[in-house]
């Protein structure tokens, strides 16, 4: 293992690193070129700061990105990049449809305090992983 992996990996097993590194330059490049679209597109809501312990290595700061609908990703991000998508309550069916139709196999997160909509997503959305709260 050369300098930076042994960087990168004694980054991550400090208490002050919140994130690991992405696989490769590569991948780091594609996140910084979705970050700068999404700030044209979305709307920023929350930024990480990166610690100076990720100064070697692939390393990309958390972010969360308001968007209009899911027209607005163009293919599927591994990354930690949060879209989030608002919608009226009576938009939800239109809404599911629009996830399934995608081609990405998303992990969705349900925020609600209702529990039938809890039970009406997860019953009709076909993701891989689905969170809730």
């Amino acid at each position: 293992m050369g300098i930076a992996g042994r960087a990168a990996e004694e980054g991550t097993a400090r208490l002050e690193t919140d994130v690991g590194p992405v696989i490769d330059a590569d991948a780091l490049a594609m996140l910084n070129a979705h970050q700068e679209q999404m700030e044209h597109s979305g709307r920023l809501l929350c930024r990480a700061e990166l610690g100076a312990c990720t100064a070697d290595g692939h390393f990309f700061a958390p972010v969360a990105f308001e968007i209009a609908n899911m027209d607005s990703l163009e293919r599927e991000v591994f990354g930690p990049i949060l879209h989030v998508i608002r919608y009226k309550a009576a938009e939800l069916e239109r809404v599911i449809d629009a996830i399934n139709a995608s081609v990405y196999g998303l992990t969705l997160g349900i925020h609600s305090r209702i529990d039938t909509t809890h039970e009406q997503i997860r019953r009709r959305l076909r993701v891989g992983n689905i969170y809730q709260s």
